[in-house]
């Protein structure tokens, strides 16, 4: 797969749990360039199945 963006650009990856979005991100961006809500439910639960951290902390 060969991706194109232009300089400056912004890319949201939009998709059902389990469709791969977090995968394509850590294999085509360096981590200084991704911004994951993954990142900040890591940091607040231990338990990756844990959405309602999303809700009450955000």
């Amino acid at each position: 797969m060969n991706l194109t963006f232009a300089p400056g650009s912004v890319v949201v990856l939009v998709g059902g749990s389990g469709a791969g979005k977090t995968t394509l991100a850590l294999r085509h961006w360096p981590a200084s360039w991704r911004l994951s809500l993954d990142d900040y439910r890591a940091m607040a639960t231990d338990s990756e199945a844990d959405q309602s951290v999303l809700l009450t902390e955000l």
